[in-house]
């Protein structure tokens, strides 16, 4: 009979051992299964804001300082147009020489040795050119007569006095432009002769002489 209640406290014993063990292997595996959840679950990182002007925040989201467009980077290309009209080349200047037919200017009376009527015409010239003149006098003078020469109504000299079918040579108006050039002649009496002071007519004959500088 004590045998038989020895053996029932041995089991008694032996069973609560094994219980205990079981229980410890179920803490055991709870610990184990918590601490693997707890690595295995997401973790929310928080991350310390960038600072205000820190380039690497606009690096980061693509953005370009000054750019309102997240993600974005715009770039502008402007054109620029390039002229190609050629250059014009200037015109060469052509040399010529024309003779003007023969003319008379009634001055009137009551004008002085000044004729107020011009002797008038005009020349072509390409490129910049000389522009000369040679005046000679009328057969029918009688007496001696000088002209005051303007070209484009900008007065440039007066020649000398000559008698009848005499001629001033050739005189020198000075360079001018490309284009049509008007000239103007006004006739200048010299008491003498038949001539008492007042320049009635005037006339004669003109070559003009367009050169190369």
């Amino acid at each position: 009979m004590a045998l038989h209640a020895r053996g029932i406290s041995s089991l008694v014993i032996f069973v609560g051992i094994a219980s205990c063990i079981s229980v410890a292997i179920s803490i055991g595996v709870f610990v184990v299964s918590n601490k693997k959840n707890e690595e295995t679950s997401p973790t929310a990182t928080l991350q310390s804001p960038k600072p205000l002007g820190d380039a690497s925040s606009y690096i980061q989201s693509g953005n370009v300082l000054g750019d309102t467009t997240a993600g974005t980077c715009n770039h502008t290309i402007q054109e620029k147009s390039v002229d190609v009209t050629p250059t014009p080349t200037p015109l060469s200047c052509v040399e010529s020489e024309q003779t003007n037919p023969s003319f008379i200017i009634q001055c009137g009376t009551g004008n002085g040795q000044n004729c107020s009527t011009p002797h008038s015409f005009t020349v072509n010239t390409t490129g910049t050119s000389w522009i000369k003149i040679n005046y000679t006098t009328h057969a029918s003078h009688c007496s001696n007569v000088a002209v005051k020469i303007y070209v484009d109504d900008v007065y440039k000299t007066q020649s000398n006095f000559i008698a009848a079918l005499q001629s001033t040579g050739s005189i020198d108006l000075e360079t001018v432009a490309a284009g049509t050039h008007t000239i103007k002649l006004y006739g200048v009496g010299q008491a003498g002769g038949c001539n008492d002071g007042n320049l009635v007519a005037w006339g004669g004959s003109l070559t003009t002489t367009i050169t190369c500088p």
